[in-house]
């Protein structure tokens, strides 16, 4: 269920919208069953969920707040927990985001052909495993993580333009993904770069 509009003059796009998905059956790790790259499931072994509910919110804001300056704007918060079952009043799916914001905005530098940026992103993210050994719960987590991006284009010509950008400004260190029990993989470090575009 969700609401659009806009708002100054019709520059700028407004939206939200509310949502709840039931599912059933979802996979899930079977503590259970040792790892074994030599058993029947090929290494990890699971076992169909009971009912998971997903509700939440999702807010977005998008277009152009003033002459030349452009933004686009979210914010989502998914609430994922299992409602039957043993697990009951869990969440499901730590390591998705609970919480994920987003930001991006461009300024066409008035009088020059530059046009500067950036963007944000936070989020937050966590799962917690059982030893197969000693059956204790363990946690990893990922703080809350703010990722910071910078762009500046020229345009040399109505065809051509020079792009720079930097993801990743401070170089934070990081989890990209956490729903692999046995891997975990960095996400990309600081990376600067230069494009040159050119439009036939």
């Amino acid at each position: 269920m969700g609401v659009k509009g806009e708002l100054l003059d019709k520059r700028l796009n407004v939206s939200a919208a509310l949502f709840r998905l039931d599912q059933t059956n979802l996979a899930r790790p079977d503590n259970s069953v040792l790892p074994d790259p030599s058993n029947a499931c090929g290494g990890v072994c699971y076992i169909a969920a009971d009912k998971v509910v997903s509700q939440g919110v999702d807010l977005g804001l998008s277009g152009e707040l003033s002459p030349g300056w452009q933004m686009m704007a979210g914010y989502t918060f998914v609430d994922s927990k299992y409602v039957t079952g043993e697990m009951n009043g869990l969440r499901y799916g730590t390591w998705l985001p609970r919480h994920n914001m987003r930001l991006t905005t461009a300024y066409k530098v008035p009088g020059t052909d530059w046009t500067l940026g950036g963007n944000l992103a936070r989020s937050q993210l966590y799962r917690d495993d059982v030893s197969w050994f000693t059956g204790e719960t363990a946690r990893i987590r990922s703080g809350a993580l703010l990722l910071v991006g910078l762009m500046a284009k020229y345009q040399i010509n109505p065809n051509a333009e020079l792009v720079m950008t930097v993801s990743n400004l401070f170089d934070r260190t990081y989890r990209s993904a956490m729903e692999w029990k046995y891997y975990s993989p960095f996400g990309e470090p600081r990376r600067m770069s230069i494009a040159l575009r050119y439009r036939f």
